[in-house]
């Protein structure tokens, strides 16, 4: 989905470690003789900034970094970092989040359940789109035939190797490549 954005959003890849001092104000130290600390505005700053689209995906693994960035849900967005409330009322956020996963954060609980889901992507054209091939090019039916043919083996001969695995993007991606 995010490789058919007409503009190529900032993509945040949150971690169950992932902190807010990582995504906003980098703080360091310039001088150790007289204690002086600087920051650095960060990628995501600016981008929220200037109206940029954001995709944040994993939030779902940081309950802790949900709520700190809880505010972005409202109108105006903004997040409170370091003791100052920082706006953002040209963010452009989308948030990423796994149907099977809960929300333990009601704001994007609700922000969630309001937004529309994503269109089915089909992968075939995908995967000829970033190999810069014609989809007519893609043994499409070979593939699907081999899946239905493997189906059909009795169970008894294929359990030592078990199943074929799932014909995901990666693997198409591999199966073009070779």
């Amino acid at each position: 989905w995010v490789q058919t954005r007409e503009t190529s959003p900032l993509v945040i890849r949150v971690t169950d470690q992932t902190y807010l001092g990582q995504l906003f104000d980098d703080l360091h130290i310039r001088s150790e003789r007289i204690p002086h600390f600087g920051r650095n505005v960060t990628q995501l700053q600016q981008a929220l900034a200037q109206g940029r689209e954001v995709v944040i995906l994993g939030l779902e693994k940081n309950p802790e970094l949900q709520q700190a960035l809880e505010s972005l849900c409202c109108n105006p967005p903004s997040v409170m970092v370091n003791g100052s409330l920082l706006n953002y009322p040209k963010a452009r956020l989308c948030l990423l989040w796994p149907q099977s996963k809960r929300c333990t954060s009601l704001p994007w609980r609700e922000a969630i359940q309001s937004a529309k889901p994503l269109p089915e992507v089909d992968m075939w054209r995908s995967a000829a789109r970033r190999h810069g091939i014609d989809s007519d090019q893609i043994p499409k039916t070979a593939l699907n035939e081999i899946y239905e043919i493997y189906g059909k083996i009795p169970k008894g001969i294929t359990q030592t190797i078990g199943g074929l695995p799932v014909l995901t993007n990666g693997g198409l991606d591999n199966l073009i490549v070779a």
